[in-house]
């Protein structure tokens, strides 16, 4: 299992130079780099680079909310609107009065 882990690493540090069948989806692009560079650049840049592409975080349109005119974006809230600790949400809960 410790093999095929490791085959699946090399394949995709190959594909950030593009080599064979493998290439990055178009929203990795920024981590493409020619052969060249790559093949003399040295173990740690490498491998900050690699690290940097591993902790790159891809969002979904359910966690990305795009404004009126569709030029920005940005996070998506993952409390939806609640206050901490809050139970119930924050429209239509009822509330009593004593009066």
């Amino acid at each position: 299992m410790h093999a095929v882990v490791r085959q699946q690493y090399r394949e995709v540090k190959r594909s950030f130079i593009n080599v064979r069948e493998f290439s990055l989806t178009p929203q990795f692009d920024r981590f493409v780099v020619s052969p060249d560079i790559w093949l003399f650049e040295d173990q740690g840049k490498k491998s900050k680079r690699f690290k940097k592409f591993m902790s790159a975080l891809v969002l979904t349109d359910e966690q990305v909310v795009r404004s009126t005119d569709g030029c920005r974006t940005s996070r998506a809230p993952t409390h939806k609107g609640k206050k901490p600790g809050q139970v119930k949400r924050k429209q239509c809960a009822k509330t009593t009065s004593t009066q």
